[in-house]
């Protein structure tokens, strides 16, 4: 009995081996399609839950190439309630997907969720060249899914205030400057760093520039001040102080955002 189970066990082993060999050199040149097949092929055979999670990986890397971002979702849902037992590293490997398709999808939201919560250590002990992000491309979709999803406290709070994720901009320190013109209410270095200089600090998936691009437009419309009316402003105002000086603050103030507004319109990127 012990002999037969372990001929099947080596028949298998076998078959598994096979298949994944041909599968990674679809993936290495790139023909996903083929890719997808072949390791699916593997999962039947799969006898070790480290065989398993080898092979969650390697399809979490084909859906990413083929934006399959609903694929990478349901496919890490499965691996978390199937596997007995997931180390600290593995679940953190399999958030930095997570984030990816919560990105890929537009849901900024939980992709900052997500990326807020990473670990920089998931990217010490496994290597770089092994996962899909660097510390830095954390640090700027972290930033940027942050400032477009979150009220302005939470932006400080998950951010600038949050211990773990400071490792992470400190890989990055243009997306430390952007915090602080938000915080400090530097709003026309902000627009300007948003639809300009930033692409220069890409480094996260070249092709996927239309997603940046409509993340930032969403930053723009979340952050754009709400123009003051001069009324309500009165009000505000002790009901001694002098109607002319009333006028001259109001005025200014309206004048400041008049102007900020045409330069945030000047400069919007277009909705995607």
């Amino acid at each position: 009995m012990e002999l037969r189970h372990y001929r099947s066990s080596m028949i298998k082993e076998s078959i598994r081996i096979g298949q994944m060999q041909v599968a990674e050199v679809f993936h290495k040149y790139g023909q996903y399609e083929e890719a997808l097949k072949s390791y699916s092929a593997v999962r039947e055979v799969c006898t070790t839950s480290h065989h398993v999670y080898d092979l969650t990986l390697k399809l979490l890397d084909v859906y990413l190439n083929l934006s399959n971002f609903s694929g990478i979702t349901i496919l890490i849902s499965r691996a978390k309630s199937s596997a007995s037992k997931l180390s600290e590293q593995e679940l953190g490997i399999f958030d930095i997907y997570l984030a990816l398709s919560y990105f890929g999808l537009g849901d900024f939201k939980n992709a900052a969720n997500v990326l807020l919560s990473l670990k920089l250590s998931t990217f010490e002990t496994n290597g770089q060249s092994m996962l899909p992000l660097i510390p830095c491309d954390v640090a700027i979709l972290g930033t940027l899914s942050a400032l477009a999803s979150f009220s302005r406290e939470d932006v400080f709070q998950r951010t600038i205030q949050n211990s773990e994720f400071q490792k992470f901009l400190e890989t990055q320190n243009e997306m430390k400057d952007l915090i602080e013109m938000y915080k400090y209410a530097k709003l026309n270095a902000f627009f300007d760093f948003l639809n300009g200089k930033l692409y220069l600090a890409k480094s996260f998936m070249s092709e996927k520039n239309e997603l940046l691009e409509r993340l930032v437009y969403l930053i723009n419309e979340h952050n754009l001040p709400i123009m003051i009316d001069e009324k309500e402003m009165k009000v505000l105002f002790d009901e001694k102080a002098s109607k002319k000086k009333v006028d001259i603050v109001c005025n200014e103030m309206d004048s400041k955002l008049t102007s900020l507004e045409q330069f945030y319109k000047s400069n919007q990127i277009k909705n995607i």
